[in-house]
Order: structure tokens, then C-alpha cells, then sequence
């Protein structure tokens, strides 16, 4: 029986290649039952037709229906550029510490930040009451935060790589007049914001310098007026000298006596006061008495009220100033940037084409199984 049984399976064996040039061959042989036979892989495809076609056409009407039913989006965009010298005049303001310096790259850099900032773009929120708009058709279990939060993840600002100069504002929404109308509102609201910055700023800056000098010009007619009368004890004091003394008219120092001098204590580095005598004395006393102001004596006084004029004269009128140039401002766009439906039909088709073939040769391999099981069961 075992030789028999080798016989069998020698002839049942498919036969060898002899070996070329007497060396064995370099690969193995496979019989051709077991190579892809494109035809076979043709009639697969043939006899599951239905299949394919059912699952293609399925699949791209769904992708049809999926992108029928997605909400257009159109995306507005407005292009910034720096403002110009003319727009900014009235903020360079000479002779106030604290606002020197104030150029056209300074005022645009304020306008990019402004434009990223949160809290420019919340009080902008706030303010146009963007919440309604965006929650008109969803419900009111959504927080004001996370309607803000979507809010900016519509808002894109850029700028040119060329040319840092030029700004981008785009912002995407369904509506496209919407669209437009806040990017339009929003670089305003920016710009109206950086102008009222800065304007605030030189404000500020010009009201402390007009407080620091005004507390200047009284501590200087304080101090005045606290000299004059230090000054009129002293002469009150060489009045009384001089009447004890008995000199009514200024004395000569030339003809005081030596011994004279010895007798009276005097300060030899100046003139004793009381020799200029009672009437002259009593007579500056009274001057002095009756000054109406100060003033005229007070040094640096006119320079300290020239800058005062100065600061007090300065006018800042916002609707003269511009912080940015709009070069191209938002309109409607015409045409909607997604759903791109013709991408999704097509990649719709190509993933049911893709889908009905592989299908096919699922069934088709599980048929041949079965079939060989049935086989298997009858013999």
C-alpha cells in the first residue's frame, strides 16, 4: 500500500524543470494554477457587476445628499496697509514728556495688536452683539463664552510675507453679506480703538505735564512770598536797630570811625542793614508790604507759564486721526469656498468604485469556498 501510495502522489506531482547548464534552478517553480490571471480577475469583476454598480451608485448618492446638505461657507477679506503722516499729525506733539516719538510704524504696530488682541475682539463682541446673531438658530444651553470662543476661530489675520506692511482680515460665514459687514465693522472698531488709545495717552501725558508744572509755579509763589517775608522781618529788625541807634539817612562807610565800628557788631563779608537808615528802612518795608504779586521776581516763572500756555492750547480732535489705511475694504463674495460638492461627488464615486470591486471579490471568495465545501460534503 505505501508504494502504491508513493506512485500516486509521484504521478499526481507536477513535473520538474531539469536544471540549466547542469546547476539547479534559482528560483522555485510554481505550477500556473497558482499565478493572478488577469482574465479570471475579469470575470470576477463581469459576474459581480450588480454589485460594483449597486455599491457605486449608492455611495455617490450618498455623497450627492451629504453635499447637498452641508451650509455654504463664503469667506470675506479686506486688506490693511499703515497709515500715513497726514493721518497721524496731530498726535506729534513737541514739548510733552512722554509722547515723543510717535511715527507711522508705531501707530501700526498698535493697530496689530489691537487686532489680535482678546479684549479687543471681546469688547467688539459685546458691542455689535455678535451673540444673538450667532445664536439665533441654536439653543440656549450654548454659554456666551464658547459662542465668543467660535466667534474669533472665524476671524484670520495675517500678513504678507513680502511685504510686512500689508495686512489680511478674512472671516468665514454662511451669510456672505455678514460676512463682509463684520470685517468692515471690525477693522473700524479697531482703528477707532488705537486712535482713542493714543489719544488718551497724549492726554494723559499733557495733563500730568500741565499738573506737574502748575504745582511748580505755586511752590514757587509760595516760596516767594515766604522769602519776602523772611526778608521784611530782617528789615523790621534793622528798623529798630537803626531808630535805637539814631541813623535816619544811609551812613558813608568811609566816615564810621574805627573805634565806631569796634563799638557796634557789624558783619564785616557786608553792609549792616540798619546803616541805610529808618526812613529808607520803614519806606521798603511798606513796599513790600503792599507788592501785589510776586511774580515779577520769581525766576524761570514766564518759562515755567510759557509751557503752561503751551500745554493748555493743545486740541486733539479723533475724527482727523486714522491709525490704519483700509486698501481694500470687504465686499459680498460671490462664490462660496465650501462645501466643494463637485470634490465630494467625485471622491463620493471613486471610494463607491473602490468599495463595489473589493466587495465583489469578498462574495466572489466566499462563494468559491462554499463551493469547494459542498464539494467536499458530496464526494
Amino acid at each position: 500500500m505505501n508504494q502504491k501510495t508513493e506512485q500516486q502522489s509521484q504521478q499526481n506531482s507536477p513535473p520538474q524543470m531539469p536544471p540549466i547548464g547542469g546547476y539547479p534552478a534559482a528560483y522555485g517553480y510554481y505550477p500556473q494554477e497558482d499565478e493572478i490571471n488577469l482574465i479570471d480577475l475579469w470575470k470576477v469583476l463581469a459576474k459581480k457587476k450588480m454589485t460594483i454598480l449597486g455599491t457605486t451608485v449608492l455611495i455617490t448618492i450618498g455623497a450627492v445628499i451629504f453635499a447637498l446638505i452641508q451650509p455654504p461657507v463664503y469667506k470675506a477679506e479686506s486688506i490693511l496697509l499703515p497709515p500715513t503722516k497726514s493721518d497721524i499729525q496731530s498726535l506729534d506733539v513737541q514739548g510733552v514728556q512722554g509722547v515723543q516719538g510717535v511715527s507711522v510704524d508705531s501707530v501700526y504696530n498698535n493697530v496689530k495688536k489691537n487686532l489680535s488682541s482678546i479684549s479687543v475682539q471681546r469688547n467688539f463682541f459685546n458691542q455689535h452683539n455678535i451673540l444673538n446673531q450667532l445664536t439665533s438658530s441654536k439653543t440656549k444651553e450654548v454659554s456666551s463664552e464658547q459662542v465668543f470662543r467660535d466667534f474669533i476661530q472665524m476671524i484670520n489675520i495675517s500678513t504678507d510675507k513680502k511685504s510686512k506692511e500689508r495686512g489680511t482680515i478674512t472671516l468665514e460665514h454662511s451669510d456672505p453679506n455678514v460676512a463682509a459687514n463684520w470685517i468692515n465693522d471690525f477693522s473700524n472698531f479697531v482703528n477707532t480703538t488705537t486712535i482713542n488709545q493714543l489719544t488718551d495717552n497724549l492726554r494723559s501725558a499733557v495733563d500730568n505735564n500741565t499738573r506737574n508744572i502748575e504745582y511748580t509755579i505755586n511752590s514757587k509763589r509760595k516760596m516767594a512770598a515766604q522769602r519776602r517775608e523772611d526778608y521784611i522781618n530782617l528789615l523790621q529788625e534793622a528798623l529798630t536797630t537803626s531808630t535805637v541807634i539814631g541813623i535816619e539817612v544811609p551812613l558813608e562807610i568811609s566816615n564810621i570811625s574805627q573805634s565806631t565800628q569796634s563799638n557796634i557788631l557789624t558783619n564785616n563779608s557786608a553792609t549792616p542793614l540798619y546803616y541805610r537808615g529808618s526812613k529808607a528802612l520803614t519806606a521798603e518795608i511798606n513796599t513790600l508790604k503792599n507788592r501785589a504779586s510776586d511774580d515779577p521776581f520769581i525766576s524761570e516763572l514766564r518759562d515755567l507759564q510759557e509751557r503752561l500756555a503751551h500745554l493748555k492750547s493743545i486740541k486733539v480732535d479723533n475724527t482727523q486721526l486714522n491709525a490704519l489705511t483700509v486698501d481694500q475694504a470687504a465686499y459680498p463674495p460671490e462664490s462660496r469656498i465650501k462645501p466643494k460638492r463637485k470634490l465630494i461627488v467625485v471622491l463620493g464615486f471613486v471610494l463607491g468604485l473602490m468599495l463595489g470591486i473589493f466587495g465583489a471579490f469578498f462574495s466572489n471568495f466566499f462563494e468559491n469556498q462554499r463551493r469547494e465545501e459542498e464539494e467536499a460534503v458530496t464526494v
